[in-house]
């Protein structure tokens, strides 16, 4: 599949080309609770063999290669180029020796049948045109007594301005597209459901909430940038893109809002 062939892959794909540098500010100082928690999950050890699909900026493989040193080894792949170099980066500057990176398109994972010890897949699986077969193709990979961790966002999302955003974006630019890929897979049932039709036996779905703290109005503006929603304020214009975030910050100075709810759901499952 090209990366054009489905309309929110394409745009989803062009806002995080865009947002690299904002991502990986957002995804250290808020959304590494997640890539944090998954690789909990995987209860992995030394020696094994992970594939992290759409790695971004390495926040899990990064914390999974800590655990399967020594002897273990963890690959990365992402569709941007970008995210798959600065993740390089941070393995050198960390000096992390037992992680690669590579650009690879996660519908088809150029690897064979039952490679991996443990896959997993943080806050990807929505942007899948189908993700059912996108768990299908996740769990191909995985040996058999491997495990699979897949998280997605919940649907407390940047709650209570998430709402706020969209209101705005609905009053100021109305004819603004706001089709957020993560609300695909914000219900653990239906998560539930792509396992088992996947052909995924016995997977666990669980979901957590946790606060971030906003240390300034600024910083929700910073969270929209280094995620999907960014793609909504490119198409938005600059113009109305400011007027969005004047009535967000003031939104928030006005409530005295201090954090943020942001749930997860989280997959787990063993391979018979």
């Amino acid at each position: 599949m090209n990366e054009h062939d489905d309309q929110v892959w394409s745009k989803e794909t062009e806002a995080a080309r865009a947002a690299v540098a904002d991502y990986e500010a957002v995804l250290e100082e808020f959304l590494g609770y997640g890539s944090a928690r998954t690789v909990d999950l995987l209860a992995l050890r030394p020696g094994e063999s992970v594939l992290d699909v759409a790695c971004g900026t390495g926040a899990a493989a990064l914390r999974a290669a800590a655990r399967v040193f020594p002897g273990g080894h963890v690959t990365g792949i992402d569709l941007s180029p970008a995210m798959v170099a600065l993740a390089a980066d941070k393995a050198q500057q960390l000096g992390v020796d037992n992680a690669t990176f590579r650009q690879g398109d996660m519908t088809r994972i150029e690897f064979s049948n039952g490679t991996f010890d443990a896959v997993t897949c943080v806050l990807g699986l929505f942007f899948a045109p189908d993700m059912v077969a996108q768990a299908a193709e996740l769990w191909r990979v995985v040996k058999p007594g491997g495990r699979l961790a897949i998280a997605t966002l919940g649907r407390d999302r940047f709650s209570p301005l998430e709402g706020v955003f969209t209101a705005a974006v609905e009053a100021i630019a109305p004819s603004t597209p706001q089709d957020y890929a993560p609300a695909r897979a914000s219900d653990p049932a239906v998560v539930a459901g792509v396992l088992a039709d996947a052909g995924i036996p016995g997977a666990t779905v669980t979901s957590e909430t946790y606060h971030l703290p906003l240390s300034a109005p600024g910083d929700w503006w910073r969270i929209i940038l280094g995620t999907g929603m960014r793609r909504t304020v490119m198409a938005m214009g600059p113009d109305a893109a400011a007027r969005v975030r004047a009535h967000n910050e003031e939104w928030i100075m006005s409530n005295n809002v201090k954090s943020i709810a942001l749930g997860f759901i989280y997959a787990t499952a063993i391979k018979g």
